[in-house]
């Protein structure tokens, strides 16, 4: 069989349909591999898939934390009436209920969730049970 591996057209796009094992593979299997000139020559692998010796990813672990401040920030967005919410201010105001806040105990993005909302001033519950976080007016 004849396998081509044209070049990308779009403007500062390098990638290739084909990495260097792959074509090993065809060419062990008895295939022609033909690769368009220009296409390609970066190498290059998903960051956060990055293993230890020991199995443990340490490039995700920042990504992870990013993530969960994120989350926070945007979920506090999106409780206001402009953008749908019921006009919930996690912090609260004087007279008023704060958001209320409930997380289960692991994992870096949660650990980063929980002190940005204790930080905006909601009222953070850690639960070993509570598989997703739901926001409600405190009693």
């Amino acid at each position: 069989m004849k396998i081509g591996c044209v070049k990308e057209i779009k403007n500062n796009e390098f990638r290739a349909g084909l990495t260097s094992d792959n074509v090993k593979a065809y060419i062990a299997a008895v295939h022609h591999v033909y690769i368009e000139k220009g296409a390609g020559r970066v190498k290059s692998v998903a960051y956060e898939t990055l293993q230890e010796t020991d199995r443990l990813l340490p490039l995700l672990a920042p990504m992870s934390q990013i993530a969960g401040r994120l989350s926070i920030q945007e979920g506090a967005k999106y409780l206001e009436k402009k953008f749908g919410g019921a006009g919930i201010l996690l912090a609260g105001v004087p007279r008023y209920s704060k958001g209320k806040r409930s997380y289960p105990r692991r994992r870096n993005s949660r650990y980063e969730r929980r002190k940005i909302a204790v930080g905006m001033g909601a009222n953070v519950i850690i639960s070993r049970f509570t598989m997703c976080a739901a926001v409600k007016r405190s009693a």
